[in-house]
């Protein structure tokens, strides 16, 4: 199984000038840039084959050293470094690939793995979900987009196991699905906008959520449910940024 970490995002203003970079992959966290915890935490697990980092070139490898199986110069947008990358995956037939963003600074090697565990082996793109209230048991005070739904509000992770085959070859959709991946009432448009209502009346659910992407983006997909927080906390902006390093801070001292 291959893995792909997408590096391309950028940052500017206050959150660049307090973290030293304009890269957001670059970002240090606990003593490392946040990439290389993404990619130790994906070398850890027995099936990884090759890793695959779709960024600038130069920064990464100083970033991530020989960590990495290749790093992929950047295209101008991020849909199409996530199709660059799983271009590269070498699968069998009906084979797996993960997909990982770069700025999880909790990311570890057991998340993963539990991550994994929880996923459906039918699904060609199983997307992690998690309670509001579970991901604040682990990160108190932690910030996150949470969506109302049928039984709670959810956030999603940024760790995905994906069929290639099947998302390469429903790539426009896809590349859609991924340009919206941060607004869910952008998604919900792409799934119909009945899918709007029902969010705005809290009648959707994350299963049917999930049926319905599958008969729009013309693949399975699975709303993995409980999944680890590990791969929900994500460093989206400086309050984001600042939390992690009082968190890592503190578990230090």
């Amino acid at each position: 199984m291959d893995a792909v970490v997408t590096a391309g995002g950028r940052i500017s203003g206050k959150f660049a000038r307090r973290t030293g970079v304009t890269v957001k992959a670059l970002i240090e966290v606990g003593g490392q840039p946040v990439i290389r915890t993404v990619v130790d935490a994906l070398r850890g697990l027995p099936d990884i084959q090759k890793i695959f980092v779709v960024g600038p070139e130069e920064l990464m490898r100083s970033a991530i050293g020989d960590s990495a199986d290749e790093i992929i110069p950047e295209a101008p947008d991020g849909a199409a470094n996530f199709i660059m990358g799983l271009e590269r995956c070498q699968t069998e037939d009906g084979g797996r690939a993960i997909f990982a963003a770069s700025d999880l600074p909790f990311l570890t090697t057991d998340s993963l793995r539990a991550y994994l565990a929880l996923c459906s082996p039918e699904a060609d793109f199983s997307y992690p979900i998690l309670r509001k209230q579970q991901f604040l048991a682990a990160y108190p005070g932690g910030g996150a987009l949470f969506v109302p739904m049928r039984g709670g509000w959810y956030t999603g992770g940024c760790v995905f196991l994906l069929n290639p085959q099947a998302i390469l070859a429903n790539r426009e959709m896809i590349e859609r699905v991924f340009a919206s991946r941060k607004s869910p009432f952008k998604l919900a448009s792409i799934l119909g906008w009945s899918f709007v209502f029902r969010l705005l009346t809290f009648s959707a659910d994350p299963d049917s959520c999930a049926r319905r992407g599958s008969a729009v983006i013309g693949c399975e997909c699975r709303a993995v449910s409980d999944s680890p927080p590990e791969l929900a906390y994500d460093l989206d902006d400086l309050a984001d940024y600042d939390y992690a390093v009082r968190r890592v801070e503190l578990s230090n001292a």
